[in-house]
């Protein structure tokens, strides 16, 4: 990517002042919107400024570090949020519309895909989720430790195919039902990933790229795939 080698000295100056100057903000966000900002050019920038910031961060700086890191990705992701075209979309079942809402998200996504659902039982969206994670888009998917054996479903598909899958085991039930594709667009609701809940149940879907709720679903995300344990076949 030609944005890469100023951003790269961008960020060494940065992180060597241990401050974001109103001169480099404005120089950062003006580098920034030069690029023609896609998805994966807004992922490589966090992932780049991620790196800056481990590469530097000590027991003695690590204030400073993280400060300028915040301030960073802030700016990152306002340049991102104002060239983007906001999406906010909604589908409901019975009928394919929260399916097929799904499979056109899963189609158009470029980098990853980070998967919260209660269950999968259906078989079109297993094959798509092969399919996508053979063109080599990163997937990761949390779901309820006591779904994966229940009859149809897919989970042991997806694990024998190489995708990271972690659960809950715990007494309770994870609920959710979330995706987010490529950081930056989620989709939520009540429906469940099964042909019931296309063809059958009275189910909805929404999806937006508005970054401070994509932002906290990812949090969240994140939060369970730190606290829950990796599902491995059964020997």
């Amino acid at each position: 990517m030609k944005f890469e080698e100023p951003l790269k000295q961008h960020l060494e100056r940065v992180f060597r002042d241990g401050q974001v100057s109103r001169r480099e903000r404005k120089a950062l966000t003006e580098l920034l919107e030069a690029c023609q900002f896609r998805p994966e050019t807004l992922i490589r920038a966090r992932e780049l400024a991620f790196q800056m910031a481990e590469s530097r961060m000590n027991a003695h700086n690590f204030a400073p570090v993280h400060r300028c890191l915040e301030e960073v990705i802030q700016i990152i992701e306002m340049v991102w949020s104002s060239s983007v075209p906001s999406v906010a979309r909604v589908g409901f079942s019975p009928a394919n519309e929260c399916a097929a809402i799904l499979l056109e998200l899963l189609f158009g996504t470029q980098s990853s895909v980070d998967i919260c659902v209660f269950t999968i039982t259906d078989d079109r969206i297993r094959k798509a989720l092969l399919d996508t994670f053979h063109r080599r888009v990163s997937i990761r998917i949390i779901t309820d430790d006591e779904k994966i054996h229940d009859r149809g479903s897919d989970i042991l598909h997806l694990v024998e195919a190489g995708i990271p899958v972690k659960v809950d085991y715990t007494e309770e039930h994870m609920h959710h039902k979330f995706a987010i594709f490529d950081r930056h667009t989620v989709l939520t609701g009540s429906y469940n990933w099964t042909r019931s809940g296309a063809q059958h149940n009275y189910e909805n879907v929404l999806v937006t790229n508005d970054r401070r709720i994509v932002s906290r679903y990812q949090k969240e995300f994140d939060r369970l795939w730190k606290r829950f344990g990796a599902f491995r076949l059964p020997e």
